[in-house]
């Protein structure tokens, strides 16, 4: 398993310290089931970890790992990290995969999904946090442009 992880982001250092990660399927249907995946995508995505505890509440459970899995996720992975490769502003992890399961039935949520059923002040809220982040990994470069 192979995860690119801005490294301005608490998850990069916490998938450095730990040396473990999860990677989890979010379900588009049924209906019910997007409302909760694109909460979940707001909550985990366009929010920092350093400013806020954003796993406190979401319904969880430990992985082999160690790692926090989304018992509303369609499926997940949990993976040792067996190498890094530094890309500037985001490092890549290869994982080797330890463990998995499929949770529930229905389609995976992809970006396209995402977007076109996000509101308008999420995307805004979406687009402000990309932002961010290239500033961040340009700094980070020694860019500040």
């Amino acid at each position: 398993m192979l995860i690119e992880l801005w490294k301005a982001n608490l998850t990069h250092d916490m998938v450095r310290a730990s040396g473990v990660f999860a990677v989890h399927l979010l379900p588009a249907t049924p209906k019910e089931a997007l409302g909760v995946s694109l909460s979940l995508v707001r909550t985990l995505g366009m929010r920092s970890g350093r400013d806020e505890d954003k796993m406190a509440g979401l319904p969880l459970r430990q992985g082999v790992t160690g790692s926090p899995i989304l018992t509303d996720a369609l499926s997940y992975v949990e993976a040792r990290v067996a190498a890094t490769l530094d890309g500037d502003e985001m490092t890549v992890f290869l994982g080797d995969v330890v463990a998995g399961e499929c949770l529930h039935e229905g389609n995976a949520l992809t970006m396209q999904v995402a977007r076109e059923q996000m509101p308008g002040e999420w995307m805004d809220e979406w687009e402000r946090n990309h932002r961010r982040q290239l500033a961040e990994a340009k700094l980070r470069r020694g860019h500040d442009d």
